[in-house]
C-alpha cells in the first residue's frame, strides 16, 4: 500500500473469532488501505495472540511507509482486557506508530455498519448471540450476550450444543437423528465401534472427545442441524433457535421501537433468516426490513471518524459501504400470514394443547420427558374446568396457541383437589421407580400442586397462562387474547387477574408490562403478576 505522506489518518479494526479486519481512513473518510489477520478476539484467541493479530492487519493497512496515524479504534466482543491493548500497541510500535488505542463494542459496530441512523437496534448471532438497543449512536440497552454457559440462546454455540446432544441422545438408545452419522465423522470417529463396558464404542469415543474440547467449539457442528434440516430432531433444534431469536429481538425492539434493525453473524445472516418452508417467519416479521452486514469494519471506520469529529452521514456512510463492505443479499420477507380463528377449545383440540404446552415448556428435547405430563398440570385441567373461558388460536396448520384461564382461582383450586389430582398421584406417583428426574417433578406437582396465594387471589381473583407456536409469533396475538379475556373478566364484575413467570424470564415480564400487568411479589421460583380490570 502507498505512503499518503504526513497527513493524519486513522486505523479502524474488527477483530472478529476467526478473521480481523482493518482499515486506514483520512480525515474525509477516504479509505487509503486495507488489511487482514487471523482472529483478533481476546476471550477466543488469548490477549498475545489477539493482540498480535490485530497488529498485523493494521500494519498490512499502514503499508510499507506509514502515515501520521491519529488514533486506533478496535471493535471487538468481549472483555477490555489490558493486556489485549499492550500487545496491539507493541505490535504497532514496531512498525512506527504510537497512538491511542480506543475500544468499541462489536454491537456498536455493527450497527454502524449497517446504517448512519442514530436510532435503532442490532442483532448479532454467530458463535454467540446478543442484541442491543441504539440511541444517539450508541448502545443503551443490551439482551443476552451472556456467554455459552449462560445465554447466547439461537447462537451457533447453541445450536451446536444440541446438535452434539441429539447425537449423544441416539447413540444411548434414544430417538434416531440424521445428526449422528455426519458428528461422528467430524470427529473422525468409526459408528461401528463395538461396545465397551456396557456401552457403545462410538459414544464413550464422542464423550470423551467433546469433554476434551473447549465449550465454545461445539459452535462448529452448528451447520449440522442446517445441512440436515429435514431430520425432525435438526428442524426442531432450528425452529427453536428462531423462536429464542424472535424473542431477543422482540426484547429489544421493546426498548427501542425506532430506526432499523441492523442484523449480523452468519448463523442468523446465511442461516437462520434464510430457512426455507416458513421456519424463519417468527423472526423475519419481527425483523422486518433488517439490514444485514458481514462484519463490523464499516461501523468501526464510521466510529472511529466520529471521534475524531468527522460527521458521518447517509453519503459518507454509502461510500464506506462501497469500499469496506461485503455485499450481502438482502433479508428475504416473510410469507402471508396464515389466516387465524380465535375460539372456544373443542374435546377434539385437546391433543393439539397439550402438544404445544410440552413443546414451549421447559427443555421439550430432553429424552426423559414424557410429553403428556407437562399438560396435565398447565392445560388439562383448565379445559375440564372452565373450557368457556379459554380460546385456541386455529390457523391453516391447525391449533398455534391457547390462551388457558379461570375466573375463579379459589374455586379451580378446590375443584382441582377433588377431581383432578387424585387420579393423576395414583397413575403417577412421584415414588415410582425408573422416573426420569423430569418426569418425577411433574409428578410431584401431582402431589402437591401449584397453587396461587390467597392474599393475590383476593385481589385478582382470576388467572390464566398463554402459549403459542413460533409461528404464531410477534403478531399481536397475545395482546389479542388477554385483551379478550380481560374484557370478558371484567364484564362478570371479576377485579383482576394475574399469572406467574419464571424469575429468570425478562423477556417475558417485560411482554406482560406492555400487556399492562405489574408485578405483585417475587419469590424464589415465581414472579407474580397481575392486571387490574
Amino acid at each position: 500500500m502507498s505512503s499518503i505522506g504526513l497527513r493524519a489518518a486513522l486505523i479502524a479494526v474488527d477483530a472478529g473469532g476467526t478473521s480481523t479486519r482493518a482499515a486506514l481512513v483520512d480525515l474525509d473518510g477516504r479509505v487509503l488501505g486495507t488489511g487482514r489477520a487471523g482472529g483478533g478476539n481476546p476471550t477466543s484467541r488469548g490477549a498475545e495472540g489477539a493482540g498480535a493479530a490485530v497488529a498485523a492487519a493494521a500494519r498490512q493497512a499502514l503499508g510499507e511507509a506509514p502515515p501520521r496515524v491519529g488514533s486506533v479504534l478496535v471493535a471487538h466482543a468481549g472483555e477490555r482486557l489490558p493486556a489485549y491493548y499492550a500487545a496491539i500497541a507493541e505490535g504497532l510500535a514496531a512498525h512506527g506508530v504510537q497512538a491511542p488505542i480506543r475500544q468499541a463494542g462489536d454491537l456498536e459496530a455493527l450497527y454502524a455498519s449497517g446504517t448512519s441512523e442514530p436510532d435503532g437496534a442490532a442483532l448479532i448471532a454467530g458463535t454467540g448471540a446478543i442484541g442491543g438497543a441504539v440511541a444517539g449512536g450508541r448502545v443503551v440497552e443490551v439482551v443476552d450476550g451472556t456467554g455459552w454457559l449462560l445465554g447466547d440462546a439461537g447462537s451457533g454455540f447453541w445450536i451446536g450444543h444440541r446438535v452434539a446432544r441429539a447425537a449423544v441422545d441416539d447413540l444411548d438408545g434414544g430417538p434416531a437423528t440424521a445428526l449422528t452419522r455426519p458428528l461422528l465423522a467430524a470427529l473422525g470417529i468409526d459408528e461401528d465401534r463395538g461396545d465397551d463396558e456396557g456401552r457403545a464404542g462410538a459414544l464413550r469415543e464422542v464423550v470423551s472427545r467433546l469433554y476434551a474440547e473447549r465449550p465454545v467449539d461445539l459452535a462448529r457442528f452448528a451447520p449440522l442441524a442446517f445441512t440436515h434440516r429435514d431430520d425432525p430432531v435438526a428442524r426442531r433444534i432450528l425452529v427453536r433457535a428462531v423462536d429464542a431469536l424472535a424473542a431477543l429481538v422482540a426484547c429489544i425492539r421493546a426498548a427501542q421501537p425506532a430506526g432499523p434493525l441492523v442484523v449480523g453473524g452468519s448463523v442468523l445472516v446465511q442461516g437462520l433468516l434464510r430457512l426455507p418452508d416458513g421456519l424463519a417467519d417468527p423472526l423475519l416479521r419481527l425483523a422486518g426490513a433488517a439490514l444485514p452486514v458481514a462484519d463490523g469494519l464499516v461501523g468501526a471506520a464510521v466510529l472511529a471518524l466520529r471521534s475524531a469529529g468527522t460527521p458521518v452521514g447517509p453519503t459518507l456512510h454509502a461510500a464506506l459501504v462501497r469500499d469496506l463492505g461485503t455485499p450481502l443479499p438482502p433479508v428475504p420477507a416473510a410469507a402471508a400470514p396464515l389466516p387465524v380463528e380465535v375460539r372456544a377449545p373443542r374435546p377434539s383440540d385437546t391433543a393439539a394443547v397439550y402438544r404445544i404446552c410440552f413443546e414451549t415448556g421447559p427443555d421439550p428435547e430432553d429424552p426423559g420427558r414424557t410429553p403428556e405430563l407437562l399438560g396435565h398440570v398447565w392445560a388439562g385441567p383448565y379445559l375440564a374446568f372452565a373450557p368457556h373461558w379459554c380460546r385456541v388460536l386455529v390457523d391453516a396448520r391447525g391449533v398455534a396457541g391457547y390462551l388457558l384461564a379461570v375466573p375463579s382461582s379459589a374455586a379451580y383450586e378446590r375443584w382441582a383437589a377433588e377431581e383432578w389430582w387424585p387420579p393423576l398421584r395414583l397413575e403417577h406417583p412421584a415414588d415410582a421407580p425408573g422416573l426420569s428426574p423430569a418426569d418425577r417433578a411433574v409428578a410431584e406437582l401431582f402431589a402437591t400442586p401449584p397453587a396461587s396465594p390467597p392474599d393475590l387471589v383476593a385481589t385478582h381473583p382470576a388467572h390464566l397462562h398463554i402459549d403459542l407456536l413460533q409461528r404464531a409469533r410477534g403478531r399481536g396475538f397475545a395482546r389479542l387474547l388477554i385483551d379478550d379475556l380481560c374484557d370478558r373478566l371484567a364484564a362478570e364484575g371479576v377485579p383482576g387477574v394475574h399469572l406467574g413467570v419464571a424469575p429468570d424470564n425478562a423477556r417475558a415480564t417485560a411482554v406482560y408490562r406492555r400487556l399492562g400487568f405489574e408485578v405483585l411479589r417475587h419469590e424464589p421460583d415465581v414472579v407474580w403478576m397481575g392486571r387490574r380490570l
